[in-house]
């Protein structure tokens, strides 16, 4: 019973709690532990209380015994160190064969399920000798370092099984698998807890990678896309084709004349500002990116050059009333269209006119 609720938590791990690249090896570990469980229950005849049909309890007792090697094999598959082995490979689809085949012997009456146990322990012989060939073709260099956890629980689990076959053929056939049994539980404990330490390690490493991924692309006081984050995204559609693409250069108007009149934190402020400006009217149709101390840019794909323009009028009304806080603040724009191939071009020709119009509004008298 215990084997089987561990069981059962390795195998909701599996699916969805621990990492993906250690969710397949949890799973088919809990399926193991579960086989092993009731396999452990039909031994003792504990069921045979609660189930009246003793063919089905028979049948039930040899099926959960020859998944046994099965469903380790198949556990052993899933670590990249031995999933290339083609050896474990045949090996895990002769085992279901060798089932399949047992059932419909035993189903048609042509051999009953106890004088077909000598291909389950033959199978096991087999599963044992593959064990040892992944142990030692992988044991070795940094590689046989990393995962010495795991090689311990399969060593572990094949001196038991050798020392289990050795009691069977030389001791007392009738009272044979406790020290299986013993050996399955200390690997099927030490496994299942390596596993869980394992997928909560690569968890953090991958929340951490996260953080400091967000940190490379992200602009740290406005929370936009900086210039990094732009560049990558430019290397994204240049590999593409047919794709239309909008950019608009902004730059701020007076930035300097605010650092110098009220310091620099009121500075940060307008930044900022013009960020939250710029994701409001264009963060549903493309990316804002800040690429500069106080330019920023918006990069949109196959977006209709009309609507694009409506959310520049919309920036600018709203520019008005930034205004009514902000003395002098204004923003100059310079957009341009064309082909993702050209993106380059694209993004000068709209810094030129930002430029056109930073000028046309300094030149101006009251800013616009």
């Amino acid at each position: 019973v215990l084997l089987m609720g561990m069981g059962i938590y390795y195998i909701a791990n599996g699916i969805f709690a621990i990492h993906r690249t250690k969710a397949a090896q949890m799973f088919y570990l809990g399926l193991f532990s579960v086989d092993t469980g009731l396999w452990m229950l039909l031994e003792s005849h504990v069921l045979e209380i609660f189930i009246s049909n003793m063919q089905a309890v028979i049948y039930l007792n040899y099926l959960t015994y020859g998944l046994m090697p099965v469903l380790l094999v198949r556990f052993l598959i899933c670590d990249k160190e031995f999933e290339e082995k083609i050896y474990l490979q045949v090996l895990c689809y002769i085992g279901v064969l060798l089932n399949l085949v047992q059932i419909i012997l035993a189903a048609t009456g042509i051999y009953s399920l106890f004088e077909s146990q000598w291909m389950n322990r033959a199978y096991l012989g087999l599963t044992v000798v593959g064990l040892l060939l992944a142990l030692f073709s992988v044991y070795k260099g940094e590689k046989g370092q990393q995962h010495g956890k795991l090689y311990a629980g399969i060593f572990i689990l094949v001196i038991s099984t050798i020392l289990e076959l050795l009691y069977f053929i030389f001791i007392n056939k009738e009272n044979s698998g406790k020290i299986l049994i013993i050996g399955i539980t200390i690997f099927i404990l030490k496994s299942g807890i390596d596993l869980i330490h394992e997928g909560r390690v690569l968890r953090r490493g991958d929340i951490e990678k996260e953080i400091l991924q967000t940190m490379a692309y992200t602009d740290g006081m406005t929370h936009l896309g900086n210039r990094f984050a732009y560049d990558q995204e430019k290397k994204k559609l240049e590999r593409e084709s047919d794709v239309h693409v909008t950019i608009m250069v902004a730059d701020m108007n007076g930035l300097k004349q605010a650092n110098d009149n009220y310091g620099h934190s009121f500075g940060d402020q307008i930044i900022c500002r013009t960020a939250q400006l710029l994701e409001s009217c264009f963060a549903d149709i493309g990316k804002c990116y800040r690429i500069g101390g106080d330019e920023f840019c918006v990069l949109a794909e196959n977006v209709d050059s009309a609507a694009f323009n409506k959310r520049i009028k919309d920036m600018k009304e709203k520019c008005v009333q930034i205004r009514l806080d902000i003395k002098n603040y204004s923003i100059a724009t310079g957009v341009a269209d064309g082909m993702s191939q050209n993106i380059d071009d694209i993004f000068h020709e709209a810094d030129n006119r930002m430029y056109i119009c930073k000028k046309q509004m300094k030149n101006s008298k009251n800013g616009d």
